[in-house]
C-alpha cells in the first residue's frame, strides 16, 4: 500500500492533545488521518477522533488495532507524529521508517 501525506493539510508536531484523524477547523489531519482515507473512510467517519482504535468503522491495515485497541506500532507513530521536538525531516524518517514495518510506503508531498 501506497500513502501520501500532503505537509500543507498535515497535522503534526503539536502535542496529542491537540491531534486528532481531521481537524474541521482547519481541515487538518495526523499521518493516520491520511491512512484513514487511503483505506477507504471519509471525514466524517474520523472528525474529532483521537486514535483509530476510536475510528471503527475504518477498515484500518493490519498491525495498527487488535480487540478494538491501538497497538504498540499504531501508538508510535501517533507519538511520532505527535511530538513537538522532532523537527519534520527526523518525523518523515521516522514514520517512514515505521510505517515500513506495516508494509506501507509513505510519500510526503507539497
Amino acid at each position: 500500500m501506497k500513502l501520501i501525506i500532503d505537509r500543507a493539510k498535515w497535522l503534526r508536531g503539536e502535542d496529542s492533545w491537540k491531534s486528532c484523524l481531521f481537524r474541521v477547523e482547519d481541515r487538518k489531519m495526523c499521518c493516520l488521518g491520511f491512512l484513514s482515507l487511503a483505506c477507504g473512510a471519509v471525514e466524517d467517519e474520523i472528525t474529532a477522533c483521537p486514535s483509530p482504535s476510536s475510528a471503527v468503522q475504518v477498515p484500518w491495515p493490519s498491525g495498527l488495532i487488535v480487540r478494538k485497541r491501538n497497538t504498540p506500532a499504531c501508538s508510535s507513530l501517533m507519538l511520532v507524529n505527535d511530538d513537538p521536538t522532532l523537527s519534520d525531516t527526523d518525523r518523515e524518517a521516522e514514520l517512514t521508517r515505521l510505517f515500513q514495518q506495516l508494509n506501507i510506503e509513505v510519500e510526503f508531498t507539497g
